[in-house]
C-alpha cells in the first residue's frame, strides 16, 4: 500500500511532497512455547507434636503420622537427611525410601503432589520383646506423577487405599525412630 502512494503522488502534476519513511521489514514471528510454570517454594520438614514426647500408645500414633509426613516431605523434596535421622539404620523401607529420593533427585526429577491423605491411625500392639509399637496406618492416595525438570511426565503410580503397618521405636533422649514398615492388603486392627 505505500509503495502504491508513492508512486501514485510521483506521477500527478502536483508538487511532489517528501517520500514517506519507507517500512522497515515485517519480523518473522514465531510462537515461543508458553513458559514454564513457576517452580513451587520448597516445603519445609514437619516437625516432631508435642504428642510424641511421651512413649506411650498415643506417642506411637503420633510418631507414626509425623513418619508418613516425613515420607511425603522427602520425596517431594528430595532432601533425604530428616529421614536418615529418623530411621533405623536396619530398617530396609527407610533405606528403600532414601535411595528412591535420591535417585529421583539426582536425575532431575521430582515427585509432583504426592496426594497421600491418612484416613485413620490405630495401635495394632506392643512388641514388648523388643520394645517398639507396631501402628497401622490407613490412606488414600490420588496417584502420583513423576516429572522431569521439563514437565514430562516419566512415571506414574496409582490410586487407591492402602494400609501400612510401622514399626516404631523410641529411645529416652533420641526420641521416636521408623524400625520397619510393611504394606497390608487389609486393616488387621
Amino acid at each position: 500500500m505505500v509503495v502504491l502512494a508513492g508512486v501514485a503522488t510521483a506521477c500527478s502534476a502536483q508538487e511532489a511532497e517528501p517520500a514517506p519513511t519507507p517500512t522497515p521489514p515485517l519480523e518473522e514471528v514465531t510462537h515461543s512455547p508458553e513458559p514454564s510454570p513457576e517452580p513451587t517454594p520448597a516445603p519445609s520438614p514437619p516437625q516432631p507434636t508435642a504428642a510424641m514426647q511421651i512413649a506411650d500408645p498415643a506417642g506411637a500414633e503420633a510418631a507414626a503420622a509425623y513418619f508418613i509426613e516425613l515420607f511425603l516431605y522427602t520425596m517431594e523434596s528430595g532432601d533425604t537427611g530428616p529421614w536418615d535421622r529418623a530411621s533405623d539404620p536396619a530398617c530396609d523401607f527407610c533405606r528403600a525410601s532414601s535411595e528412591e529420593a535420591t535417585s529421583i533427585r539426582t536425575s532431575d526429577q521430582r515427585y509432583v503432589d504426592l496426594g497421600l491423605t491418612v484416613t485413620d491411625v490405630g495401635l495394632i500392639r506392643f512388641e514388648d520383646a523388643v520394645g517398639t509399637f507396631l501402628v497401622e496406618v490407613a490412606y488414600d492416595s490420588r496417584g502420583v506423577e513423576i516429572r522431569s525438570e521439563q514437565g514430562e511426565v516419566v512415571d506414574t503410580r496409582a490410586e487407591g487405599s492402602a494400609f501400612l503397618a510401622l514399626e516404631i521405636g523410641y529411645l529416652p533422649g533420641d526420641g521416636w525412630h521408623l524400625v520397619g514398615a510393611q504394606r497390608l492388603s487389609e486393616s488387621v486392627r
